[in-house]
C-alpha cells in the first residue's frame, strides 16, 4: 500500500471546529480506509462530547491534548487529526489522538511528527491502548513501534493496557 503525502500543522483558532466536524462524520461512517485512534474511555457516547470543538479547544489550551491538522500535500484538504500529550519530562511524548479519512496517511503524519519532536529533544514516541483495541497493532509497528511493557488490569473492565514505543 502506497504512503499518501501530507504535511502537519498545529492547530490555529480557525481548526476546532471544522476538526471537530470531521472527527464526528468519519466516527459515524467508519470505512475500511479510514483510521481512528483514540482513547479508550471516549468509545462510546463519550466520543462525540469528547470531540466537541469546545472541548477540543480546552484540551488544546491547557496542553492535556495538543492537536494538528494533517493536510493532503496535493489538494491542500484536511484529511486528519493527530493529538498528543506532552509528558511533563518533556522526553516522551504519547500519541493520543489519529483519525484520518485514509490509514495510509498514518506513516507520513508520524514520520513528520517525529522529525518535529526530535528538534525539541524529546526521545520517545509512545502509544497506549488496551489488549481489547488491538486491530491496528499491525500499522504501528510497520511505522517502527515495538511493545514496551504491559500495564496489566488498568483498563476499563479490567483489561491490560499495551504500550508500544519508537525511539526518536
Amino acid at each position: 500500500m502506497n504512503e499518501n503525502q501530507c504535511r502537519i500543522s498545529v492547530f490555529e483558532e480557525k481548526d476546532f471546529l471544522e476538526a471537530s466536524k470531521m472527527i464526528i462524520d468519519l466516527k459515524k461512517e467508519v470505512s475500511e480506509r479510514s483510521f481512528l485512534f483514540y482513547p479508550e474511555q471516549y468509545d462510546n457516547d463519550a466520543f462525540f462530547n469528547y470531540y466537541r470543538a469546545i472541548n477540543m479547544r480546552t484540551s488544546h489550551f491547557h496542553e492535556v491534548e495538543l492537536y494538528m491538522n494533517v493536510i493532503d500535500i496535493n489538494t491542500s484538504e484536511k484529511v486528519g487529526v493527530l493529538g498528543i500529550y506532552i509528558c511533563p519530562n518533556n522526553y516522551v511524548v504519547y500519541i493520543t489522538t489519529v483519525i484520518l479519512t485514509d490509514s495510509t496517511y498514518l506513516g507520513e503524519a508520524v514520520n513528520q511528527l517525529n522529525e518535529l519532536l526530535k528538534s525539541q529533544s524529546v526521545k520517545r514516541l509512545k502509544v497506549k491502548f488496551t489488549n481489547r483495541k488491538v486491530e491496528n497493532v499491525a500499522k504501528w509497528i510497520d511505522n517502527g513501534f515495538e511493545k514496551e511493557t504491559i500495564i496489566v488490569e488498568e483498563g476499563t473492565d479490567g483489561s491490560d493496557f499495551l504500550i508500544y514505543s519508537r525511539k526518536l
